[in-house]
Order: structure tokens, then C-alpha cells, then sequence
């Protein structure tokens, strides 16, 4: 790196032990210096202008050639000796004027390397030691600006306002107060956010910003809730600033609001008044749209139907077509023609249904047929729509509007068959959708007659979703409906007690409560006086009286009511034993005992429960083995072996980790139960068994076939799911992605235990990953943390979370979850992934110091590994496209020394690599000779060592040579990354030997090899340079287009080239004649980079257009917005035209005074002070001013040389005055 200290010292050294040369010679040198820098050769007048300050430290020109050599170093983008070099002149001569531009140039410099905390420190540094330069300005502007990138919002608030206050003229200040204002937005700071705005309107009305300003303030009004302040802001706007660019979006805007006010007549007629303005791109669209919507506000169906009518004829979007059609259709049905609304949905359904496809006309047509009293086919476009739609929210909510359609025509089965569908599918109970389908059950059952089931619903409802409106009616129907039931169950269980006598027996009566009553308790006392009778029905009834306690222990443990549930078990055990020793070995105690062992069994949860399981049903088959409950047993028994084999615990994902034995004694269960009991009602449970037990065996394709029979005999039962996550394990450990997606997504959309729905929301969203759905995998995966987060897959979840992030280019996200992954599992296997990942991303964004640190701990971390050697190689990679070449030549020879030897070979040419950058290039062609002889000239690495050589000679002028170098080195077959490199390289060598086709060719192969990358971006920018060079504008535009476009998450070099893409793309576009575009493209350059160096330029080119347009109001407005000047040359020519542009405002007496202001300020400025006092004499003339005319072409004449241009015409002009008599 370049250290201005330590040249210092050799300049010293220098002057005592030998003379610093001749005067002549150091002038030469000098002057040598500024040449090759005026013609861009920037790294060989860097290292002119070393030479000249290593031999002449006490030269008067030795502060300019340090400035030269700062400028070079800037202009080669070698950052890091950039920074440092213009921090050292600043030191070395902190009096000189340009100490403060030095500053500031070091702190840019420091952002483009991507150190932007330091950048930030230097930049307040600039404000504090020169607070009365102009620098000053700029520096606390754009500190403020990287304080934003740093997310550190309260710095930037508190740095805007310094600079508000220290600089309250200052012309940053419209923009500083605008972003100011975005950004107190952004921090919920609204009023303060509406202040600044406002005073950007106050201040400087005239400002270009003032109109967006006051803009965004009634945008921040809306967002307030004050809507009548919001449209009293519009309308001052409007009449304010009539022919800004603010105008239209603030007349859609004011229409809007005054639609949203339901002030529907000052909606149209601010959209009616857009409207007779130009309109273009989606204006048009939203024009007709609020026309049409406000029309049909005001009752006035024929407006809407031409509002929308135009809108059809417009041939827009599809989103314009379908509100065409939607809108024609509502005035129809409006003006009463529901069969014309009808016909005209229909008729968009047959001759456009790629429009139809879209899903947005059905709900509508569902209305129409709906007022032509059609609701059967009203409800059923709805389903259909639902059917077809892909998004699952969507589909669901339009499948409960047609479950109501249903309920409204009358056909209560239909609409509760729909509601149930809704309710199965909606995974989130507490969605507005799974409420909606919840009330229509209950209302459906409630017009059905089935109340019980009705409260049901309404029940479900309240629990899940305890307040609100939809809560709130579910509660009112509760209350209705409890108030009938109250009374009507009462008054039968009063009269089914009082008809015992006569008709019923106890047991008949007691089942009649349980069944349509749930009316446990009085069951209970009537079971008992049953058994109590004896005789054959007693046994029944009390095994019926177990039966109801284990469902009251049900409802208690459901309740989280523990101690009664624990108690209805005891009860329930009682029962069952007493017909077990009434009536041993019938049918009904063998059924008893069966029931025993499920209520042992309800006690115990987990792999406990799964080996109690084992026991008792494996006792009761040694008890019954020929009962007609053995194939229950046998299904248990394969159930339990199957768990504790490790096929059924949440978080063993795959085949086998359990324990084999019991594999093999769950697939022999469940083939003795369906060779015993082939017409078992547990035969699914049997085969699903069978088929997971061959998967954890490693029987991959008979446990399959297994699977998929099950699957295909029983796929709507509970089973399937389990079959369904067996089938995905299988294919995921197959790596058929795809299908085990599709097998989670099954088990997802129907109800399944917890257990599975957690590893199949688990598994979806790594299927996702593995196919590159990174988004789907991104929310499938927050969602499965928010649900499970004490799961044993949440570190695998948040792994695969973080990494979709970095995959979608949402780096900075991504690297806070990855730094929390680290943080929280230490200990994980994938730590060494996770590192290399946040490394990557580092570099993606620009971050190469910190990417290296991040490598440099994992090369620590994992010595003698393949990790920790890959972080070391990428340690010093990063440590290189830092710029920091002596760190990483240590970097590279370390982990050269730590890799076998057969993987050193791209570790040498890294370090080649470095002797060539640090300018040893003697030792670095030796050793690249040692690395042929080594290795040969195909080995791995060479691609690189001959980049570095070609790049060497491009720095050294040598043009012919570069080519050479870098065309053989294209020629090498060894796939390097630095392929890319060499390429835009050699781009750069035909560019400056005048092969500009063969540049452009190189280029395009550059962005093709490495789209969307920084080399790619800036292969784009010298391509529209070549292109413009050959006159092919159009194409040229296209590619600093390109170039202009950078990444979100784009390092801050980015942001430099795309400041220079766009100034580039506005000339080539005022080249082409598109003036518009010219003028748009620099008021974004200045718009997304108000601290550019191209400020300046960018505001002369939009004053050139006005110009060349002839508006010379708004060139003026241009031109003296530019108040910061890098030369007196710039600020010559800037007063040059505007004078000029007072001149064609037929202001000549302020022009003359202008153009002569100029030549008093700026007498050296050569062509554009001797112009302008010619003009000065023009201008004269035009106001009638002869003799001071005369006066100045008199001086004129007198002081230019004989033959001179300029007084020969002056003479012409003396003449045609009369020979100034």
C-alpha cells in the first residue's frame, strides 16, 4: 500500500545523502507526469510523480506532484493508496487550499473501499478542521448519507441537523431536508418528518424539490389520518407549482384521497381534470379507473360505462383489461341489466381466456349471476374460480364466498360441504378465512336444524379467535342457540326420565343422552341404576359407563383439567373391570380389557407411551390369541415396535437411526395381522407399518410399493399422512426433491398429528431450498421457527432459512440470521458452511476486510481441515481484492504451507499475484517462470499469473505487450475464475489501441461469463464507451444503462460507477436528440447521488437541453443551481450561459453585466473570457447601448494579437456600427 509517511522519510533521506538533480530535469519529470495523467495513463503518472518526489522533495511543485499522484492513484481505483494519499497531504500541508478537497477525496475513497465507519470519522474530520470551506458542506452531507448505510439512523438525523444549522444557505440544504424527512418518516418520526418538508416548501419554494417536498407532506398528512388537511396541501400544490412534475401524481393522488373521503364528485373531477392533460404509461389506466369508480359512486352508470369502455379500448395490461370488463359489468348490473353484465363477463370468458385464467372475473360473474337470480351458478363460479386458483389464502377465501353463496340459495348441504373443505385445508386457525368457514358451518347447521353441531362450530370459533366482529356474532348465535337448547334439552331429558316407566329402559334412555344430548352426567346415574337391574344388559351397561368416563377424561384433559381427568380414568378402569370378573372370557370383558389397556394408555405420553404400548397389547395377545380383538393388538404392537425403531419420533428424518429389531418386529406384526385378519379394520395401520419398517430396514423399494399401496387404498384417512411422510423421507434421502415436496404438501393439507406436521413443515421448506424456491423456503421455514421453536430441527431450520436469504441477495439479512446461527449452536457441524457463507456475502457487498477476518477465523478455527484450509486460501483472496497485498502474500505462503502440496499450485500464483501488485516485477517474472517450469503453462493458476502479467504492462503503456499476454492467457483450458478478469483486461487494451469492435466483443463476453457482478457492470460502462466511439448511441445507452443499475447489497465502488454511467447516459441521450430522457436521467444522477462529482456537469447538460430547446426560464433555473465549482474554468463557463440564457430572454443590460462580471472574476480562462466580452459588446448592442459597445471591441481589438479570431471579429462589428463613429 502506498504510504505517503514513509515517502516522507525517503525524501529526506534522499536530500542528505545525494543532490535531488537539476532543476531541468525535475521539471521534466514533473511536466512528464501531468502529460501522462492528462491522457489518462494514470498508473504510469502515479509512479512519474514518485519519481519526481523521491529525487526533488524541495521543489516548489513537490505539494502539486503529491496532488497529481493522490488524483492518479483516485483515478486508477486503487482506493485503499488513495485514501492514504490524500489523508498525508492533508497532513503534510494542512494550509493549502485544496487540504480540505483532500480530506473529503480520502473519505470517499474509504467508502468506496468499503471502510465506511472509518470514511465516516475522516468526513467529520473535514467538517471539523475546515469548517469554512466548501468541503465542509459536502462532507457533513454525505457523512450523513453513510450513516444511513451503516443503519445507524440517529447519527444521520443528528448530522443532517448540524448541517442545517452550521449552513442554513448552503444548497445541499433542500436535499439534506429531504432526506431528512424520509428518514425521520422511517423512524415513525412523522411530525418532525412533515416539518422538514415543509420547510424545503417555506424556504426555498423555487428549490426543484420544493414541489416533492410538499408532495411527500401530504403524503405524511394521509399517513397522519388528517385527509382534509392532506387535500387542502394537494390543492395548494397544484396551484403552486402547475407545470413541476408533481402535478400528476398529485392530482392521482388528490383523487384517490378524495375517493377513499367518499367525495366522489371531486374525485372525477380530478381525474377528468388529469385526464385533459398528456397522459401516458399507467396515468391512463388509473385515469379511467377512478372516472369509472366515482361514477358509479354517483349513481351514474352511463359515465362509468364510458370511463370503462375507453379503458378497454386502451389495450393496456391485463390488470387494466380485467377493471375494464369488471367496471362495464358493475354499471350494467347498476342500471338493472344483469343478463347484459352477464353477457359481457361471458363474453370476455370466450374471447380472451388467457384474461379469464388470471381468476379476478369470477367472483364479479358469481354476482351477476347472482342478480339474475341464477345463485345455483352464482355459488358455483365461485368454487370453480377457488379450483383453479394456485394461491392457497386465495383459493380458500373464494371457496368460503361460495360456501355463502350456497348457505344464501338455500343448499344447506352443498354449503357445508364446501365449509368443511375450507376448514380442513386452512392450516392457521386463527386465519379471518378459517373463521369465516367456521361461522358458515354454524349457520348451515343452525338453518339445517342441527343445532348442537351449530354451537360446535360457533365454539371453535370463539376459542380460537376470542375477539373481534366475527367473534363477537359467533358469541351472539352461541347465546341464541344455548338459550333454545337450554330449555329444549331440559325439557326432553325431563321427558325421557318421566317416559322410563312407560316405554324405556334405563340403559335406552342413558344412551339417548350420551348420543343426542352429551348430557354425560345424567347418562352416568342411569348407567348405574342399569347395571344396578342385573340381568344380561347389565354387563352393556357398565361397559358403556366406562366408555362415557374416558370420554369425560377426554373432555377434562382437554380442559388441561388434569386431577378430574385422572379421576374419570380411575372410574372408567372400575367399569371395565366389573364386566371383566362378571362375565370372564366374553366377548364384552375381552372388549373391556381391550379398553383398559387404551386408558393405561392415555396416561403416558412419547416414547414411554410407544413401549407401554408394547407390553400391555403383547400381554393381551398372550391372553387372547384367538380373540376377536387380536388384530387390534397386533396393529398396536406394530405401531409401538415402529416408534421405538425410530420411524415415528419427530426429528429423525430418513431411513434407519433406530433401533433395527424393532423394525424387523413391527414388519412381522403387522404381516401376521394382515395374514390372520385380511378384512381387518386395521389393515391400513398394518401395511403402513409394514411399508415404513422395510424404509428404516434399508428395503428402500418394497417398503415403497408398500407405501404407495396404502396411499392409494386408504388416502383420506389419518394413515395416509403417516404413509405420506414416510414416502417423502424416502425420496428426500433419494434426492428427489420435488416428489418429497409434493408427499409433505400432503400431509400439510389435511389434518395430521403434531408430530408430523412439524417435520413436514420442516421438510417442505428444505425441498424448497434444494430446488432453488428460496422465498417459498424463506417463509415456510419463519413460519416453522415462530411454531416450533423448542423443535429439535430449529437449527437446521434457521441454517436453511439464513442461507435462502443470501440466495435471494438480501445480504445484510442474511448475515444477521447467519451471526445468530453462529451465537446460538457453537457446537454445529455446519458452522464451518455458515462462516464461508457470511465470508462470501461480505465480498458480494463490498466488505473484503471484514470478509477476510471472517476467513480468517475459520482457517484458525479448523486447522488441518478442508474448511479451515478453504478459509484460509479465501482469507487471503479477500485480503487481495482489498488491496492489502502485503497481508495477503503472508496469508497465501501461510496456508501454502498448511494444504498438501497438489493444492499450493493457485496458492503460488496468489502470491505471484501480490509481488506484481506491491511492483516487485522483476521477482514476480522469475517466479513465474519457476511456476511453468514447475507446473507447465497449462498448470491451475497460470490464467492468473498471466492476467497479472498483461496487467502489468497495461500500466505501464505497454499496449502491444498487454495483448499479447492476456490473448495467450485466454487461450489457457483451465476453467479459471480470473477468466473474467483477463477478458476485460484485454477489453481495455484494444479500447486504447483503437480496436473498439474487438473491445465491445470482449465486453459482451465479460458480462455474459459474469452477469449482474461488479466486473460485468463495468464491462457495460467501457462498452457504452467503445459504442459511443462508434457513433452507435442507441446501443450505448442501453449499456451504461446497465452499468447505472446497481444491487441493492452492491459495494460502494458500485455507486461510483453508476454515478458515471448515468452522467454518460445523459450525454449519449442529448446526443440521440431524446432531450426528455437526457434531462430525466440527470435529475436521477442527482436524485440518487446529490454529493456527485458529476453534479456539476449533470446540472450544465440539463441547462444545455433547456437551451437547445429554447427554455431558457428553466436553463436558467439549471444553471443557478450550481453553486459548488472543482475549477474557476467550471464556474467560468457556468456564468458564460447563464448570461447567454438573459440574452435570449431579451434581458441584455443583466447579460452584458453578467458576461463582464465573468471577465473581471475569471480573466485567464482563455476561450470563455474572450468570449464573453465579445458577447458583452453583442449584448450592448441589443440594448441599444452603441458607445459601450464600441468601447468594448475597442479593447478588443487592442488586446488580442494581429490575425486573432475574436478581433477580427470585433472589427466586422465596429464596421457595421459605422467604424464606432
Amino acid at each position: 500500500m502506498w504510504n505517503g509517511k514513509r515517502l516522507l522519510k525517503i525524501i529526506i533521506a534522499v536530500a542528505v545523502v545525494a543532490t535531488a538533480g537539476s532543476a531541468r530535469e525535475g521539471e521534466e519529470i514533473y511536466r512528464l507526469a501531468e502529460r501522462l495523467a492528462g491522457e489518462g495513463r494514470y498508473a504510469v503518472a502515479a509512479e512519474q510523480y514518485r519519481a519526481f518526489l523521491a529525487a526533488h522533495p524541495e521543489s516548489p511543485r513537490a505539494k502539486d506532484a503529491y496532488w497529481g499522484m493522490a488524483v492518479a492513484l483516485d483515478s486508477l481505483a486503487s482506493h485503499a493508496e488513495a485514501a492514504q494519499a490524500y489523508e498525508d497531504f492533508a497532513i503534510f500541508y494542512p494550509g493549502d487550499e485544496r487540504s480540505p478537497r483532500a480530506l473529503l477525496s480520502s473519505s470517499r475513497a474509504l467508502v468506496r473501499l468499503g471502510e465506511v465507519r472509518l470514511a465516516v470519522s475522516r468526513y467529520l474530520r473535514t467538517a471539523d478542521r475546515y469548517p469554512d470551506s466548501r468541503e465542509a458542506e459536502s462532507a457533513l452531507f454525505e457523512a450523513a448519507s453513510r450513516e444511513v448505510e451503516l443503519n445507524r439512523p440517529t447519527g444521520a438525523v443528528r448530522l443532517w441537523n448540524r448541517l442545517l444549522t452550521d449552513y442554513p444557505r448552503t444548497p445541499l440544504a433542500s436535499t439534506a431536508r429531504y432526506r431528512l424527512g424520509s428518514l425521520l418518516y422511517e423512524l415513525g418520526r412523522i411530525q418532525e418528518a412533515r416539518a422538514a418538508f415543509a420547510t424545503i416548501v417555506s424556504s426555498a419554494p423555487s428549490d426543484s424539490l420544493a414541489p416533492r417536498a410538499m408532495l411527500e407532506e401530504c403524503r405524511l398528512l394521509v399517513a397522519l389520518g388528517d385527509s382534509a388537511g392532506a387535500a387542502a396541501r394537494y390543492a395548494s400544490l397544484l396551484s403552486s407549482y402547475p407545470g413541476s412534475g408533481a402535478v400528476a401524481p398529485a392530482l392521482l393522488e388528490s383523487a384517490q384521497l378524495a375517493l377513499l373521503r367518499h367525495r366522489w364528485a371531486e374525485a372525477r373531477s380530478l381525474a377528468t381534470r388529469l385526464a385533459e392533460g398528456p397522459l401516458e404509461g399507467p396515468h391512463i389506466a388509473e385515469v379511467y379507473m377512478l372516472i369509472g369508480q366515482a361514477s358509479l359512486e354517483l349513481g351514474d352508470a352511463d359515465a362509468a360505462l364510458i370511463a370503462y369502455g375507453s379503458l378497454a379500448q386502451a389495450q393496456g395490461e391485463l390488470e387494466e383489461a380485467l377493471v375494464a370488463a369488471a367496471g362495464l359489468a358493475r354499471a350494467h348490473l347498476m342500471r338493472g341489466e344483469a343478463a347484459e353484465a352477464v353477457d359481457t363477463l361471458e363474453a370476455v370468458r370466450e374471447r380472451s381466456p388467457e384474461l379469464w385464467a388470471s381468476g379476478r372475473l369470477d367472483s364479479l360473474l358469481s354476482r351477476a349471476y347472482g342478480a339474475a337470480e341464477e345463485p345455483g351458478n352464482a355459488a358455483g363460479a365461485l368454487e370453480r374460480l377457488a379450483l383453479s386458483v394456485d394461491e392457497e389464502e386465495e383459493s380458500l377465501a373464494l371457496l368460503a364466498d361460495a360456501g355463502y353463496g350456497y348457505l344464501d340459495a338455500g343448499d344447506w348441504v352443498q354449503a357445508i360441504r364446501v365449509f368443511e373443505q375450507v376448514v380442513a385445508r386452512a392450516h392457521d386457525g386463527a386465519s379471518m378465512t378459517w373463521a369465516r368457514a367456521q361461522m358458515g358451518l354454524g349457520r348451515s347447521y343452525d338453518r339445517a336444524g342441527d343445532r348442537p353441531r351449530a354451537l360446535q362450530h360457533y365454539r371453535r370459533l370463539i376459542d380460537r379467535i376470542p375477539y373481534g366482529e366475527m367473534s363477537s356474532r359467533a358469541k351472539a348465535r352461541v347465546e341464541r342457540l344455548a338459550q333454545y337448547s337450554l330449555r329444549d334439552r331440559d325439557e326432553t331429558i325431563d321427558g325421557l326420565v318421566d317416559a322410563i316407566a312407560s316405554e324405556r329402559s334405563y340403559l335406552e334412555t342413558a344412551r339417548m343422552l350420551v348420543q343426542e344430548f352429551r348430557a354425560y352426567q345424567q347418562a352416568i346415574s342411569l348407567y348405574r341404576r342399569a347395571a344396578s337391574e342385573g340381568g344380561p344388559g347389565a354387563a352393556v351397561a357398565r361397559y358403556e359407563l366406562g366408555e362415557t368416563y374416558r370420554v369425560l377424561a377426554s373432555i377434562a384433559r382437554l380442559d388441561d383439567d388434569e386431577a378430574s381427568a385422572a379421576a374419570y380414568r380411575q372410574e372408567a378402569r372400575r367399569a371395565f373391570l366389573a364386566v371383566v370378573e362378571a362375565m370372564p372370557g366374553s366377548p364384552i370383558a375381552v372388549e373391556s380389557e381391550a379398553a383398559i389397556v387404551d386408558a393405561a394408555l392415555d396416561e403416558l405420553e412419547g416414547i414411554e407411551r410407544e413401549a407401554e404400548r408394547v407390553r400391555l397389547c403383547r400381554a393381551f395377545l398372550l391372553s387372547h390369541p384367538d380373540g376377536g380383538r387380536s388384530d387390534w393388538a397386533l396393529a398396536h404392537i406394530a405401531r409401538g415396535e415402529l416408534a421405538l425403531g425410530g420411524g415415528a419420533v419427530p426429528g429423525v428424518r430418513g431411513g434407519g437411526g433406530g433401533d433395527q429389531s424393532h423394525l424387523e418386529r413391527a414388519v412381522e406384526a403387522g404381516l401376521d395381522l394382515l395374514a390372520r385378519f385380511p378384512e381387518s379394520l386395521y389393515r391400513g395401520e398394518a401395511m403402513r407399518a409394514v411399508g415404513a419398517g422395510y424404509l428404516g430396514l434399508g428395503e428402500f423399494e418394497t417398503g415403497q410399493q408398500w407405501l404407495q399401496a396404502v396411499a392409494t387404498e386408504y388416502g383420506g384417512e389419518e394413515v395416509a399422512a403417516w404413509v405420506r411422510r414416510d414416502l417423502a423421507r424416502r425420496a428426500a434421502s433419494s434426492g428427489d426433491w420435488r416428489a418429497a415436496s409434493r408427499h409433505y404438501e400432503a400431509v400439510l393439507e389435511n389434518p395430521a398429528p403434531e408430530e408430523l406436521a412439524e417435520e413436514a413443515m420442516f421438510g417442505r421448506g428444505e425441498c424448497w431450498f434444494r430446488l432453488g424456491a428460496y422465498d417459498a423456503c424463506s417463509d415456510a421455514l419463519e413460519q416453522f421457527l415462530e411454531l416450533y421453536p423448542h423443535s429439535a430441527l430449529v437449527a437446521e431450520a434457521a441454517y436453511f432459512r439464513a442461507m435462502s436469504l443470501a440466495q435471494l441477495g438480501l445480504h445484510e439479512e442474511a448475515l444477521g440470521h447467519l451471526a445468530e446461527f453462529e451465537q446460538a449452536y457453537p457446537d454445529d457441524e455446519r458452522l464451518p458452511d455458515v462462516l464461508l457463507a457470511r465470508g462470501d456475502m461480505l465480498l458480494e457487498i463490498g466488505r473484503e476486510r471484514a470478509a477476510a477476518d471472517l476467513y480468517m477465523r475459520l482457517s484458525e478455527g479448523y486447522p488441518s481441515t478442508a474448511a479451515g484450509w478453504e478459509g484460509g486460501v479465501r482469507a487471503a483472496d479477500a485480503l487481495f481484492a482489498a488491496g492489502d497485498y502485503e497481508s495477503a502474500l503472508s496469508a497465501y505462503r501461510r496456508v501454502r504451507e498448511a494444504v498438501p502440496a497438489e493444492q499450493g499450485q493457485t496458492l503460488r500464483a496468489g502470491e505471484i499475484a501480490c509481488l506484481f501488485r506491491l511492483g516487485h516485477v522483476q521477482r514476480a517474472l522469475a517466479a513465474a517462470e519457476a511456476f511453468a517450469s514447475d507446473f507447465g503453462s497449462h498448470a491451475p493458476g497460470m490464467v492468473r499469473i498471466q492476467y497479472e502479467k498483461g496487467r502489468n504492462h497495461l500500466e505501464r503503456g505497454e499496449i502491444g505487450e498487454a495483448i499479447e499476454v492476456l490473448r495467450l492467457a485466454l487461450e489457457r483450458p483451465d476453467n479459471s475464475p480470473y477468466l473474467g478478469e483477463v477478458m476485460y483486461a484485454l477489453g481495455i487494451a484494444r479500447m486504447r489501441s483503437a480496436d473498439l469492435e474487438g473491445a465491445i466483443s470482449l465486453f459482451r463476453q465479460v458480462r455474459e461469463l459474469e452477469p449482474g457482478g461488479r466486473l460485468s457492470r463495468e464491462a457495460a460502462f467501457k462498452m457504452g464507451s467503445c459504442l459511443y466511439g462508434l457513433e452507435e448511441y442507441e446501443q450505448a445507452a442501453v449499456a451504461y444503462r446497465a452499468a447505472a443499475d446497481t444491487s441493492p447489497g452492491g459495494a460502494m465502488s458500485d455507486a461510483s460507477l453508476a454515478e458515471s454511467a448515468l452522467y454518460n447516459l445523459a450525454v449519449t441521450e442529448r446526443r440521440r436528440g431524446e432531450f426528455g430522457g437526457a434531462i430525466k436521467t440527470a435529475e436521477e444522477l442527482l436524485e440518487r447521488f446529490p454529493g456527485s462529482e458529476h453534479r456539476t456537469a449533470a446540472l450544465l447538460l440539463v441547462g444545455g437541453v433547456y437551451q437547445e430547446q429554447e427554455d431558457y426560464i428553466s436553463a436558467l433555473e439549471a444553471y443557478r443551481s450550481i453553486t459548488q465549482f472543482s475549477s474557476d474554468l467550471e464556474e467560468a463557463e457556468v456564468r458564460f450561459w447563464i448570461a447567454e440564457c438573459l440574452l435570449s430572454l431579451g434581458e441584455p443590460l443583466e447579460a452584458a453585466s453578467e458576461f463582464l462580471s465573468l471577465v473581471y472574476h475569471f480573466p485567464d480562462q482563455g476561450l470563455w473570457t474572450v468570449t464573453a466580452e465579445y458577447r458583452s459588446g453583442v449584448a450592448y448592442e441589443d440594448a441599444g447601448k452603441v458607445r459601450e459597445a464600441v468601447e468594448i471591441y475597442r479593447g478588443l481589438i487592442a488586446d488580442r494579437p494581429e490575425g486573432d479570431e475574436w478581433a477580427q471579429a470585433a472589427r466586422e462589428r465596429l464596421e457595421a456600427l459605422g467604424g464606432g463613429q
